[in-house]
């Protein structure tokens, strides 16, 4: 047996690659020359398979790891042979919402993407396309579907017996869970021989994720009506968080999934705490509330669902916009609203990617998702023969039973790896374990845990956030008579009964009020606990607004950011009393929500 692989798109993404499979017959020859057959493991930009394959190859299965356009786009223009696509049974349930929507958007469309749903093949045990070769999926995290993929091929040339090898694709990877899907599992029941290893890394990938779900739910538990711009499967990934969280803290959230990441939410049939899903909407403002959650995508809302839901809310100082990006768009960062940006790109940092390795120890490490420099930098860091090529040209990985180094490692090199790995090992078949045993291999699963959340497995530091949120949730307002002597009043511009999105009144009313030139600059965390002090600065000049009402009334404070502050009324009947732009008077005493 002969094995090689060719990168199939280097110089757009390098996360695509062909392997070839070609039969020996003990004397060097191809014992089907007209048959060599050959899987490719993802299919994205500028992916051309007709010029990878040779004269006498055939394509005899396609791999799809998820459903990111880097790793799709190309899947209908490569489709040949009546090759089955492989993938999860999570994908496949998404990929026909995720495909048509791409169709729209795709400036030279994405081909038949009918042929692409009539070649799936959704699978969670072993499957082999032809004789002699095997496929499974094992978990990758990362994104809620997304799976790397053992492959598996026999060989019995000049031994007498059959053995098996073991090649791992880990397709983009975490070892953290993407929305109850599992994260990558360095326990694997086989020996993994050869791995082709995304090594494109984020080192603060659970930082910036638990900033923004902090800073989402704080601004929420404040009274802003806060839209989430993400794409698809990261806004499912979001609700997933928030939902969950705000279970968690016993302070849950309302939250909204809206366009297409709501009918990736159906598809996968998800359920979580406190989020509805509308797929299709006509009005944003229906959707719109103070203390309300809204994610839509896509990342950058210039259009569709997140354009719209943003241009409802952009001239309101009171709601607040999240971005979430994880591609290349620039953040909006103008707007009367508050606006926020956090770069979440899920992917393992350098430590992961080393003990991922040192865990396998495999004989073969083949860069992928990465070039250059980057790529380079793999080279002298493993036990094992490293392939960091950024070409097209076909490399022979296994032959005549041996891993072959490559052709620049120096005979001392070839040696150190061949000592520490054993360039013969596998798992052989007929000896201490035969053909039928091996079929029974166990492997993680690939399904979403349904049994238990587990916030700190999905990346979020919640120590840190419990911390954060339920110090900074607890800090109210509350409205009276007339001040007392020891408090400083306050002078505000206006009284803004505005709704988040419309301009109507709503629930309550919100007195914007400016901060005086001496005031304290802000603290590190912009949460609701640093508000106090900056209302303590608010000089004096409200109308008393106990000779109307007569009673104290509990009022929110919220963080319009450029230094301006709202209070937002929570009782109704006075809220609808309050005229927009009427000045009135406020006496600021804190106290928790226990005490409303």
């Amino acid at each position: 047996m002969k094995v090689s692989y060719r990168h199939a798109n280097p110089a757009a993404g390098n996360e695509s690659f062909l392997l070839r499979f070609e039969e020996d017959d003990g004397n060097g020859h191809d014992a089907l020359a007209s048959q060599t057959p050959c899987v490719l493991v993802d299919a994205g930009a500028d992916v051309d398979v007709e010029a990878l394959l040779g004269e006498d190859d055939y394509l005899a299965a396609i791999v799809l790891t998820h459903a990111h356009s880097d790793h799709y786009q190309s899947l209908a223009t490569n489709l040949r042979h009546g090759a089955p696509i492989y993938t999860s049974e999570a994908t496949a349930s998404i990929l026909e919402t995720v495909l048509t929507d791409a169709q729209r958007h795709a400036d030279d469309g994405l081909g038949d993407i009918e042929a692409v749903l009539d070649a799936l093949e959704p699978f969670e045990e072993w499957v082999s396309p032809v004789a002699g070769l095997r496929l499974a999926p094992v978990p990758a995290g990362h994104t809620p579907g997304a799976i790397g993929v053992l492959i598996q091929f026999e060989d019995g040339s000049g031994s007498g017996a059959e053995e098996r090898h073991t090649v791992l694709a880990t397709g983009d990877w975490t070892p953290q869970h993407a929305a109850g899907y599992p994260g990558v599992d360095t326990a694997l029941p086989v020996d993994v021989e050869a791995v082709f290893l995304t090594a494109s890394t984020n080192d603060t990938y659970e930082t910036a994720l638990t900033d923004s779900v902090g800073r989402i739910y704080e601004r929420a538990h404040a009274g802003s009506s806060v839209v989430v711009s993400a794409s698809g499967l990261t806004s499912v990934q979001y609700a997933y968080l928030l939902g969950h969280l705000g279970e968690h803290l016993e302070r849950p959230l309302s939250i909204t999934l809206v366009g297409q990441a709501a009918k990736l939410a159906v598809d996968l049939d998800y359920d979580v705490p406190n989020v509805e899903v509308t797929p299709d909407f006509n009005e944003p403002d229906e959707l719109l509330a103070p203390g309300t959650i809204t994610i839509a995508g896509p990342e950058a809302p210039t259009e569709g669902s997140s354009g719209r839901l943003f241009g409802a809310i952009r001239n309101d100082p009171s709601a607040t916009l999240v971005q979430v990006l994880a591609g290349d768009d620039a953040p909006i960062t103008s707007a009367s609203c508050t606006t926020d940006d956090f770069a979440v790109i899920a992917h393992p940092t350098e430590a992961a990617v080393d003990t991922l390795v040192e865990a396998l120890n495999p004989t073969q490490v083949i860069i992928a998702h990465q070039r250059g420099r980057a790529a380079q930098r793999y080279k002298e860091e493993y036990n094992s023969f490293v392939w960091t090529t950024d070409n097209t040209d076909e490399y022979t990985l296994y032959e005549d039973s041996e891993w072959i180094a490559p052709p620049w490692m120096t005979a001392e090199g070839r040696s150190f790896v061949q000592q520490g790995n054993g360039a013969g090992r596998g798992l052989w078949l007929g000896d201490a374990v035969d053909a039928e045993t091996t079929a029974e291999i166990p492997l993680p699963s690939c399904a979403r845990i349904e049994e238990s959340v587990d916030l700190e497995a999905e990346g979020l530091d919640v120590d840190t956030l419990e911390g954060r949120l339920r110090t900074s949730g607890t800090t109210e307002t509350e409205t009276a008579a007339s001040p007392p002597a020891d408090v400083p009043t306050a002078s505000a511009s206006e009284s803004s009964g505005a709704d988040a999105d419309s301009g109507s009144a709503s629930d309550g009313d919100a007195v914007e009020a400016e901060t005086t030139a001496s005031e304290a600059s802000r603290s590190e965390t912009e949460g609701v606990g640093s508000i106090t002090d900056r209302l303590d600065a608010i000089e004096a000049q409200l109308e008393d607004i106990g000779q109307r009402t007569g009673a104290t009334v509990p009022a929110r404070a919220i963080d319009a950011g450029d230094g301006i502050t709202l209070l937002r009324v929570l009782d109704s009947d006075l809220g609808s009393e309050i005229e927009h732009g009427e000045t009135v008077r406020v006496q600021v005493q804190t106290t928790s929500d226990s005490e409303e």
